[in-house]
């Protein structure tokens, strides 16, 4: 979040699974912009709910509950909202995919079943 190196100074910068442990997005992404030379790419894999995701859902709850407790995260942020951070944090948002999308997996019926 306050990282001592100057602006732009790096050509590229990567982030797997660690800036969903930031208190706050796009205080993150805008710190990576800032180290980033102009014009450069900063590719992330991130922890994020998709739009599947339902917060009226017990089980979804439990199965997000879950994964915070296992992983030590915070309150893990939609996709949606980590897209936009980046864009306020004056990111060009060139690619975006949800890979959980890519895999046919049926959600969890709610009826237990």
């Amino acid at each position: 979040m306050n990282m001592p190196i100057a602006d732009n100074t790096f050509d590229a910068a990567y982030a797997i699974q660690a800036t969903c442990y930031a208190p706050e997005a796009q205080g993150v992404y805008s710190e990576v912009y800032r180290v980033l030379k102009p014009g450069q790419y900063f590719a992330l894999d991130e922890w994020c709910l998709t739009d599947r995701f339902d917060p009226n859902n017990a089980k979804h709850l439990t199965a997000k509950a879950e994964i915070e407790l296992g992983d030590g995260l915070p309150d893990i942020r939609t996709t949606r909202q980590c897209v936009q951070a980046m864009k306020d944090a004056g990111f060009e948002v060139v690619f975006a995919k949800d890979l959980a999308q890519a895999f046919s997996l049926p959600m969890v019926p709610d009826d237990g079943s």
